[in-house]
C-alpha cells in the first residue's frame, strides 16, 4: 500500500522494479494525481442510519477540520469546524431523517467536491466515540455496542478501519464480524467483539475507525480510541556460573516489571559469541525467568573474547559483559563428530581413524562428474504427486539428489562415502557452480494453540513464509499441535563468513470466511549436518572431546521423534456418528541423529471438561533416519465433539532430543443420541431484587446433557466464556444499581445448545460524589481540564474520562480526587466514575467546550489509566473486574501476585486526609493547591515556573512525591529528556 499520509498533494511518481533469480531487472513507471480531499467517508450517496453521522478525509497537510452542509436544495450553507490534523473529522448530528442533504469539505486551496447523504432509522452505533484501556498483550477485547432503531430486524455486519500504526493490529471477532452477521431486533442492543493484539506497539495512544456495513453500503461510523498501557521493562541479568566442562556461562534473565512480548535477547558481537536459546521477538512474564548459555566462537589462533550481552524490550536495554580469555596450558582443538556417535565413546575412538579417512575423501568429491539422469529410486518428500528426491550408489559412494524448487533440476546432493549411514559431503547448485555446504537436512517444526475456544474459530488457509518463500501451507484449517515444514537448503540465508544470515519467518493467513483469530505459535529449526569438524579449547585431548560432545544444541547420538499434525490421515464419515469405524494413520519421522528400533505411540481423546483419556496404542518398527514409519490406529467412535492426539513415546522410554514435536492433533465431531439441553436457574430467582452488587449466579443443567461449556452475556453485552462444568454453572457477578439482563448459554460435546435468560434488580446505594471542577458549559481555552471531584472518604477507585476516550486514574487525596485530563476540540462530555468499597460505581458527567486546537506535531502523551481498574470487594478476596472495561461483568480469579503488586501501587498514592489533625490538613490543602497550579503552568509550557510550584509544595507536604517528576522537567529543560 501507498503510504497517502506522508505524500503531500499534486503530482506524483511511482515506481515498480521486478527482479529474477539472474539480476534481470524491469522497471514500469506511474504518474498520478493526490487530490487535496482523500478518502472521503461516506461515499457519495451513502445512506446513513447512525444518530450522529461522522464525515472524514485525509489532507495533504495538517490543518484546521472545516465542513459545510445543507439540506440539498437550500442556498444556505451551515459550517462546522473540527480538530485539527491531517485526517480531518467532523460529526454532524439532529441531521432530520429521510432528508437528503449535501455536504463539502473545505480548507484546500479550493473547496472539495459536493456528496449528498440521507440519514434513516436503521442500525447505529450505541456511541460516536469509544474508550479503551488495553495491555500490551495479545487477546485484548474492546466491547461496542450496536443499536437497531429501525421497525424491522436488521442483519449487523461489523468492520474496522486501519490505525495509523500498523503495528496495532484489530478485527472484529465472532457474532458480527465478516463471516458471522447476526440479526438485531427493533430496539435491541447488544456488544460485540473488537479484538486487538497489541504486543509490538511503542506509542501509547492509538484511533480506529468502526464501521456498521448493511446491504447497501456503509451504515455507520464511530471511533475507538485505545490507549495502550505501555509496560514497566525491567529486565535483570543473574551468572550462574561457568558451563560444565565449557568456557561458555549460564546467565539467567529475570523479568523484575511487567510482562513484555517483544523481548530480544542479542550479543554486539554475534561472530564472536553464540547465545542459546535465540530469542528475537519472545514472550516474558512477570516475575519470570530464562536461562542461557553463551559461548565464544572458537577459531585457529583463538586467544579470547569480549562481548556484551544485550536484553531489549521496549526500546530499553539490559546488558551483561561477557569476557573469556585462554588460561594456562588451554588451546583451540579440532575435534571431528560424526552422526550417531559421540567423540568421547573409546569405541568410537577406535573407528575415527576410518571415518576421518572418509570424510578426507568426501573433500575431493565432485557433483558435476556424477549422472544425475539416472534418477534412481525417486521419492516424493513434500507429498505433491511428483519426485523431489532420487539417490544412488556409486563406487561404494551413496549419493542423494533433491529438486527443491519443482524444476525438474537437482540443485542439492548430499553423498555417503563407504555407505555407513554417515554423510560426509553436501553442496547446493547456484547458477552452474556448487557450493559446499556442511547441511543434509533442514525443518521448521511449529507448534500452533488456542487461546481462544475452539468453537471462535473458522478453518483458514496458511502459508508459512521463509525468508520470503513459500515452504508449507495449511489448507482449510484451524492449526492446532505440532506441524513439520521441510526447508530447501537454498531457501537459508548465510553471511560472507558461512554463519547463519538473517533469517525470517513469517506467517501469511488468509481467513477464506473473514474474521481475524488470535494463535499462539512457537518456532523451532532442525538441522542435520554432515560429519563436521569443531572446534573447542582444553589442556588434554581427552578434555576436548568432552567438551565437543556437550556443545549447546547440538545432539550426536540422540534421536528427535516427531508427529506433524498436517501428515494426519483420517478415514471417517462425513457426518461422523457413533459406532462408525474410524481409520486414522500418522508418520513417524525421525530428525534426531540415531536411529529407534521401536516406540509406542498413542491414540488420546479429550471432550471438554474432562481429562484427556486414551483410547489405544500401538508399536512401531524401525524408526529410521529417513523416510517415517506410519502408525495406523483403528476404533469405533463414541458420541462427543473432541480433540484428538496422537503421542509418539507417551511413557518417555527413549532419550528423545525435544518433546515439544511429539504431539499431532485433529477435531472430531461425533454425533450422539440428541439430548435436550435445560437449563434451571437457583440464584437468582427471576425478578428478584437484592440489596448488594456482589452476587452469586447459580444455575443447574440436566444430567443427561454431560459436561457443557456455559458463557454469559449481561445486557447484551459480550459473552463470557466460563469453564466447562457437569450440572452445576457458578458466577460470581459485580452489577450496579439498576434493572439487567442475565443470559446464560450453554452447549454440549454434540453440539446441542440452550439459552435462558433472567432479569434481576440491584437495589445498592451510590456513593455521594459530584464534580467541583470543571463546571457545567465551561469553556477551556487549554488542551487539558484540570478535573476535581469531591467523593466520600472510604473510596475505592475514581476514573474520568473525555469524549468516551480511555480512561484515565484519579489521585485520591481524602475528600477529593484530582485528574489532568486531555481534552479534545469542540464540544465534549466529561465523565466519571466514583466506585466504593464494595464495588458499586457512581457515574458523574459535565458538558464542557474546548476551543485550543492541538499544534502540529503535538501529540501530547499522557498517563491514562496505568494500573487497570481491578477492584476487590474485600481484603480477603482474590475476584476482580476490571472497572475501566466494564462496571458489569463476571468477577475474574486474580493470582496473589498481582493483586499484591496492585496493591502495593495502591499504597503509594498520598495517604488520606481523614486522620490529620487540623495544623497539617492546612499544610497538605496548600500543598495540594501549589500542585495544582503547578500543572497548569506545565501544560501551558511554563515548566520552570511549574518547577518552583511542586517544590513549594513539597516543603510543605513531602509526602506528594514529586521528586521524580521534577527531575523529568529539568531533564526536558537541561536537554537530557524529550517533552514526551
Amino acid at each position: 500500500e501507498v503510504n497517502w499520509q506522508n505524500l503531500v498533494a499534486g503530482q506524483h511518481k511511482l515506481e515498480v522494479a521486478a527482479f529474477d533469480a539472474s539480476g534481470v531487472e524491469t522497471k514500469l513507471n506511474r504518474q498520478f494525481k493526490l487530490a487535496e480531499y482523500f478518502d472521503i467517508s461516506p461515499p457519495n450517496g451513502a445512506v446513513l442510519s447512525g444518530e450522529v453521522i461522522r464525515v472524514s478525509w485525509l489532507a495533504p497537510k495538517y490543518g484546521e477540520s472545516l465542513l459545510r452542509f445543507r439540506k440539498r436544495g437550500a442556498d444556505d450553507w451551515k459550517t462546522v469546524k473540527g480538530q485539527s490534523g491531517r485526517l480531518r473529522v467532523i460529526e454532524l448530528a439532529d441531521l432530520e431523517p429521510s432528508v437528503p442533504y449535501e455536504i463539502q469539505p473545505m480548507g484546500g486551496s479550493e473547496p472539495g467536491p459536493i456528496y449528498t447523504l440521507t440519514r434513516v432509522k436503521g442500525l447505529a452505533f450505541g456511541r460516536s466515540h469509544y474508550g479503551a484501556n488495553i495491555k500490551r498483550d495479545y487477546n485484548q477485547r474492546v466491547g461496542i455496542s450496536v443499536r437497531n432503531n429501525g421497525d424491522v430486524p436488521l442483519s449487523v455486519r461489523l468492520e474496522c478501519g486501519k490505525p495509523k500504526d500498523p503495528l496495532l493490529l484489530v478485527g472484529f471477532v465472532g457474532e458480527g464480524s465478516e463471516d458471522k452477521p447476526i440479526n438485531l431486533a427493533p430496539g435491541e442492543v447488544r456488544q460485540f467483539m473488537l479484538g486487538i493484539s497489541a504486543q509490538d506497539v511503542n506509542t501509547a495512544d492509538h484511533s480506529i475507525p468502526v464501521r456498521i456495513v448493511s446491504d447497501n453500503g456503509l451504515s455507520d461510523e464511530a471511533e475507538v480510541a485505545v490507549h495502550v498501557r505501555l509496560p514497566h521493562v525491567e529486565l535483570q541479568w543473574e551468572d550462574l556460573g561457568p558451563l560444565p566442562l565449557g568456557h561458555g556461562r549460564k546467565l539467567r534473565l529475570h523479568n523484575k516489571g511487567d510482562t513484555i512480548t517483544d523481548l530480544q535477547v542479542v550479543s554486539e558481537q554475534s561472530q564472536a559469541v553464540k547465545i542459546s536459546p535465540t530469542v528475537q521477538h519472545g514472550l516474558l512474564s512477570h516475575n519470570r525467568s530464562i536461562d542461557f548459555t553463551v559461548t565464544p566462537r572458537f577459531y585457529d589462533g583463538f586467544k579470547g573474547v569480549q562481548s556484551r550481552i544485550l536484553a531489549r524490550g521496549l526500546n530499553k536495554s539490559f546488558n551483561y559483559d561477557y569476557e573469556m580469555k585462554l588460561a594456562n596450558g588451554e588451546r583451540v582443538r579440532q575435534i571431528w563428530l560424526f552422526p550417531g556417535m559421540n567423540p568421547s565413546d573409546k569405541n568410537v575412538q577406535e573407528k575415527e581413524p576410518e571415518l576421518i579417512r572418509n570424510a578426507r575423501q568426501a573433500e575431493k568429491l565432485d557433483p558435476l562428474k556424477v549422472d544425475w539422469n539416472r534418477r534412481d529410486n525417486p521419492e516424493d518428500l513434500d507429498g505433491d504427486g511428483r519426485s523431489d528426491r532420487w539417490s544412488m550408489t556409486i563406487d561404494n559412494i551413496r549419493w542423494v539428489g533433491d529438486d527443491t524448487d519443482a524444476d525438474s533440476v537437482i540443485d542439492f546432493v548430499h553423498a555417503d562415502v563407504g555407505d555407513d549411514g554417515i554423510f560426509e559431503y553436501s553442496a547446493l547448485l547456484d547458477g552452474d557452480k556448487w557450493h559446499k555446504t556442511n547441511l543434509v537436512e533442514a525443518w521448521l517444526e511449529m507448534g500452533f494453540s488456542l487461546p481462544w475456544s475452539r468453537n471462535s474459530y473458522h478453518p483458514h488457509n496458511t502459508d508459512i513464509v521463509l525468508n520470503g518463500r513459500v515452504i508449507g501451507g495449511l489448507h482449510d484449517t484451524i492449526p492446532e499441535g505440532n506441524y513439520t515444514f521441510r526447508i530447501p537448503p537454498a531457501a537459508l540465508r548465510f553471511d560472507k563468513d558461512g554463519l547463519p544470515g538473517d533469517n525470517r519467518i513469517g506467517i501469511n493467513s488468509k481467513h477464506l470466511r473473514g474474521g481475524h483469530y488470535v494463535v499462539n505459535s512457537d518456532f523451532r529449526f532442525k538441522f542435520r549436518l554432515t560429519a563436521t569438524p569443531v572446534w573447542t579449547v582444553a589442556k588434554s585431548e581427552d578434555d576436548a572431546r568432552q567438551m565437543a560432545a556437550n556443545i549447546g544444541g547440538l545432539a550426536i547420538d540422540a534421536p528427535d521423534l516427531s508427529l506433524s499434525s498436517s501428515e494426519v490421515w483420517l478415514d471417517a464419515p462425513a457426518l461422523t456418528k457413533a459406532g462408525d469405524e474410524i481409520v486414522v494413520e500418522i508418520p513417524v519421522n525421525n530428525l534426531g541423529s540415531m536411529a529407534v528400533p521401536d516406540v509406542d505411540v498413542a491414540l488420546l481423546r479429550k471432550t471438554s471438561g474432562r481429562k484427556r483419556e486414551e483410547i489405544t496404542r500401538i508399536n512401531v518398527k524401525d524408526i529410521a533416519l529417513h523416510g517415517g514409519s506410519v502408525a495406523r490406529f483403528n476404533w469405533k467412535a463414541t458420541a462427543g465433539s473432541s480433540s484428538f492426539f496422537l503421542v509418539v513415546d507417551p511413557d518417555k522410554q527413549t532419550n528423545d532430543l525435544d518433546r515439544a514435536n511429539n504431539e499431532a492433533n485433529f477435531f472430531l465431531p461425533i454425533k450422539g443420541e440428541e439430548k435436550p439441553v435445560r437449563i434451571t436457574f437457583q440464584k437468582p430467582k427471576p425478578g428478584t431484587t437484592v440489596s448488594g452488587a456482589h452476587l452469586i449466579l447459580q444455575a443447574t443443567i440436566n444430567k443427561e446433557a454431560g459436561t457443557v461449556e456455559p458463557a454469559l452475556s449481561i445486557d447484551g453485552g459480550l459473552w463470557t466464556e466460563l469453564s466447562p462444568v457437569k450440572e452445576k454453572v457458578f458466577a460470581d457477578l459485580l452489577l450496579q444499581p439498576g434493572d439487567h439482563r442475565l443470559e446464560l448459554r450453554v452447549v454440549d460435546s454434540s453440539g446441542n445448545s440452550a439459552t435462558e435468560v433472567i432479569s434481576v434488580k440491584v437495589n445498592a446505594g451510590q456513593p455521594q460524589a459530584h464534580i467541583l471542577a470543571p463546571k457545567m458549559g465551561e469553556l477551556i481555552a487549554e488542551r487539558h481540564a484540570h478535573v476535581t471531584i469531591a467523593i466520600p472518604e472510604k473510596t475505592a477507585l475514581v476514573g474520568v474520562r473525555a469524549a468516551g476516550g480511555p480512561w484515565h486514574k484519579a489521585v485520591l487525596t481524602g475528600t477529593e480526587a484530582d485528574v489532568d485530563l486531555p481534552l479534545r476540540f469542540g464540544k465534549q462530555t466529561i465523565e466519571a466514575i466514583v466506585v466504593n468499597q464494595q464495588g458499586v460505581v457512581k457515574p458523574l458527567s459535565v458538558d464542557v467546550t474546548c476551543s485550543a486546537q492541538p499544534k502540529e506535531g503535538e501529540e501530547r502523551v499522557v498517563a491514562g489509566a496505568e494500573q487497570q481498574g481491578l477492584l476487590w470487594p474485600n481484603p480477603d478476596s482474590e475476584l476482580a473486574l476490571d472497572l475501566f472495561q466494564t462496571t458489569n461483568g463476571l468477577m475474574q480469579q486474580v493470582k496473589r501476585e498481582e493483586r499484591l503488586t496492585a496493591q502495593r501501587v495502591e499504597s503509594a498514592a498520598p495517604a488520606n486526609t481523614a486522620a490529620m489533625d487540623p495544623k497539617m490538613r492546612e499544610r497538605y490543602e496548600q500543598a495540594k493547591r501549589l500542585r495544582i497550579e503547578g500543572g497548569k503552568l506545565q501544560a501551558k509550557g511554563r515548566l520552570q515556573e511549574a518547577i518552583n510550584k511542586y517544590r513549594q509544595s513539597l516543603r510543605l507536604y513531602p509526602d506528594y512525591r514529586l521528586e521524580g517528576h521534577i527531575q523529568l522537567i529539568e531533564g526536558v529543560l537541561n536537554g537530557k529528556a524529550s517533552t514526551r
